[in-house]
């Protein structure tokens, strides 16, 4: 009996350190990482008043978020300067399989890897927007840059539009690895990449219990650099929330 109540003893006081281990941390972390090659460009139509003159390019970025308290989370969307409407509903945020993320926009291949009996894919995709406590997450984030259709080659026509249109509403949106229909040259990414850099962003993130719109943290951070500040509204009083939320936060 000694023995077990030792043994419990000495789980409990790991278990303790480990919280207090992960208390000291912020609640949110965040970390960009790295794109692989292989990841693409994805390219959107964009109607301006004038019709059907523009484009939208959008350039992939990687973040591992930390979930540093005993609360889970989920991935919410992302806020930044001058955000473009593109006639979707959602950001484009994948995971690290290639799925977008939210268990609505994967309905039919969860269904699939339960009935197939791939448990551990199956509950990873039905999941695969929440981050468990004292753990992390890698997901894809694209950034959208909008330009005249006339900058690029293959939108000759209203035809070659039309195809665009097509190409992105039922292929790029629905998979990570999804190209487009048509190709940018390289030094048009680079300078959107270098355009970016220490450009602040901000990464939502919320609670189980609230919705996409509703955030318990808000992560502004700076692309290509470790810079970031956490905006916790459990710590901030309504008046203060208000305030946050009034301001234009991308001026600062």
């Amino acid at each position: 009996m000694k023995k077990i109540l030792k043994f419990l003893i000495f789980i409990l006081i790991i278990v303790i350190i480990v919280i207090i281990y992960f208390y000291i941390k912020p609640a949110i972390q965040v970390e960009q990482l790295e794109v692989e090659n292989n990841i693409p460009i994805k390219i959107a139509p964009y109607s301006s008043f004038e019709g059907n003159d523009s484009i939208v390019i959008f350039i992939p970025y990687k973040f591992r978020v930390s979930n540093n308290r005993l609360k889970q989370i989920k991935i919410n969307h992302v806020t930044f300067k001058n955000k473009l409407s593109t006639g979707i509903e959602r950001d484009l945020l994948f995971d690290k399989k290639g799925y977008l993320l939210g268990k609505g926009y994967n309905s039919q291949a969860i269904d699939s890897l339960l009935f197939n009996k791939e448990i551990i894919n199956y509950l990873q995709l039905k999941h695969n927007k929440e981050v468990f406590p004292f753990s992390d997450k890698e997901y894809y984030f694209y950034k959208p840059f909008l330009f005249s259709k006339f900058s690029i080659k293959g939108l000759d026509n209203n035809d070659d539009y039309i195809k665009l249109v097509h190409n992105f509403f039922k292929h790029q949106t629905l998979k990570l690895h999804n190209k487009s229909n048509l190709n940018i040259n390289e030094k048009i990414i680079d300078s959107l990449y270098k355009n970016s850099l220490n450009t602040k962003i901000i990464l939502n993130y919320g609670s189980l219990k609230t919705n996409d719109y509703i955030n318990d943290y808000d992560v502004e951070f700076y692309l290509g650099t470790k810079k970031q500040n956490l905006i916790d509204f459990s710590k901030m009083t309504t008046d203060e929330i208000i305030k946050y939320l009034s301001n234009n936060r991308f001026d600062k």
